[in-house]
């Protein structure tokens, strides 16, 4: 019965298709009477004025009689359509109702078998008596754990209810605990402010040394000297401007830092001491997590300095001395950092984003870790400089010298490196991705695990370079270079093109 269903169904929606079909082709073949047929046919003569009508008073004032008489066709096409489609459904009707008479002859012969099943049914239902009886007791167990579960849901709200009161009481405890530590970094900022007068009163005495100074030798202009004791009580002072976190911008800063150890290295910089003055002081005293942000240090003798976890954001260090420094953890980003000298300072995981390094000397530093993105270093001397897993993405490095570098690991993206020296420097696993290396040297690298994804090496000179394992080593970045002299482990493909194309790549002069 059901396939006669299918095909009764299936018949009319291809009908219908086909009529629509036959319509919309007669309709692109331009035939307008067809045209008009087909639309009074499909449409009505009545929806086919009201529309007229709608289209003539749009857009400028379309009635309200208007809409209701388009809505009013539109409704009774429908309701027409629907009709034509019922009496199209009478056929398969009438064809189950002929289906029917048939069953009904085969229903007379299942009665006879439905009597034998008559006397298995009784069995049954005594059968399914007890199976009622034992589904009763089910049920009267089944409510009582209804209850119980009912019991547990309104448990459950009360312990959601409690919980929320709980989170509310542990925000209103959070923002007591942020106001009270709000308090006490402001109480603790004010107990620090007032040892600032401890602090003059001991550059006083450190004034008061250098004019005793001036006075016993007023024709000879030198650098002069502070007595241990006072280099004592400088060092001293510097124990007890333990770093805090203070209000900025109406925040609390993120690390606590000693605006007060700033101030009295400022002051002290500015004097006209003797180097081995400021060493002692440097020894002695405690200058870690100072706050120094945009001050102007140039040309200050800071070596051999302890400013690890100091904030020296913006500051201008230009041609000072901050030979064997310690600035582990600082941030100098922007900082000015014009030919200064860094020889042997540790800045391992510093932050010099952005950070103007022309012409600095880096030599022997430690700057592993540390992030020099987008930084200036033309012209920046780092002779067996600690560069593992530095972030020198984007930066300037033109004329740069890496002699014995150790680069291991580092990020050289999209950097530009014209006319740098890579001399006997570590590059292995370096990421050197679209970096722009135009007349670098290599001399006694291996570039094993480095990534030359679109790198650019125009007229660049690689002497006793290693290939292997390089990364996206490509053709046409060999073919731009300069010269291959010596060079080991090309892919035996890329070496046999090159010697092809271009053969004075293997030659000492190159091309």
């Amino acid at each position: 019965m059901n396939d006669y269903k299918d095909i009764f169904y299936y018949t009319g929606i291809f009908t219908w298709l086909g009529v629509t079909g036959w319509l919309i082709i007669r309709l692109f073949l331009r035939k307008k009477w067809i045209e008009r047929i087909g639309a009074i046919f499909f449409f009505g003569p009545g929806l086919m004025h009201s529309m007229k009508k709608l289209y003539q008073e749009y857009p400028n004032n379309i009635r309200k009689d208007t809409l209701a008489e388009v809505s009013t066709y539109i409704i009774w096409r429908l309701t027409r359509i629907g009709f034509f489609a019922l009496l199209l459904g009478l056929i398969p009707m009438m064809a189950i109702i002929i289906q029917t008479v048939l069953l009904d002859k085969q229903n007379m012969l299942i009665e006879s078998q439905n009597l034998m099943f008559n006397k298995q049914n009784q069995k049954i239902d005594e059968q399914n008596t007890l199976l009622q009886e034992q589904t009763k007791l089910f049920g009267a167990q089944n409510d009582k754990i209804d209850i119980q579960t009912f019991l547990m849901g309104e448990q459950n709200d009360a312990i959601s209810t409690e919980i929320g009161l709980m989170s509310l009481q542990n925000n209103l405890l959070d923002s007591q605990n942020y106001s009270l530590r709000l308090q006490n970094n402001l109480i603790e900022a004010e107990r620090r402010g007032s040892l600032v007068i401890l602090m003059n009163d001991v550059l006083n005495q450190v004034s008061k040394e250098i004019e005793e100074q001036k006075t016993q030798h007023p024709s000879i202009d030198s650098l002069y000297t502070l007595s241990p004791g006072l280099i004592g009580r400088i060092a001293g002072l510097t124990q007890i401007f333990l770093p805090y976190r203070y209000l900025e911008n109406e925040k609390l800063t993120d690390n606590s830092v000693s605006p007060e150890r700033g101030h009295l290295l400022l002051a002290l910089s500015k004097l006209d001491l003797d180097s081995t003055t400021y060493q002692r002081i440097y020894k002695a005293c405690n200058f870690t997590r100072l706050y120094l942000k945009g001050f102007d240090l140039d040309d200050v003798y800071l070596k051999g300095a302890f400013l690890n976890f100091s904030n020296l954001q913006g500051t201008y260090l230009s041609e000072a001395n901050l030979e064997e420094s310690a600035l582990r953890k600082s941030n100098l980003q922007g900082a000015t950092l014009v030919i200064t000298n860094l020889k042997e300072s540790d800045l391992t995981d510093a932050d010099l984003a952005q950070a103007n390094l022309y012409k600095a000397d880096l030599s022997h530093a430690s700057l592993n870790n540390s992030n020099l993105s987008r930084t200036n270093l033309i012209n920046a001397e780092l002779i067996e400089a600690n560069l593992r897993k530095a972030n020198l993405s984007s930066a300037d490095i033109s004329a740069a010298n890496f002699t014995g570098a150790d680069l291991n690991q580092a990020q050289l993206q999209s950097v530009y490196a014209n006319n740098t020296y890579f001399l006997k420097s570590n590059l292995e696993g370096a990421n050197l991705q679209y970096g722009y290396f135009g007349n670098s040297r290599f001399f006694d690298v291996s570039f094993s695990g480095v990534n030359l994804n679109d790198a650019k090496f125009n007229d660049t000179h690689f002497v006793l370079v290693d290939f292997q394992n390089a990364q996206h080593l490509t053709i046409s970045q060999l073919l731009s270079a300069k010269t291959l002299y010596r060079s080991i482990n090309i892919p035996a493909d890329l070496e046999a093109q090159l010697r092809t194309e271009k053969p004075c790549l293997f030659t000492k002069d190159g091309c």
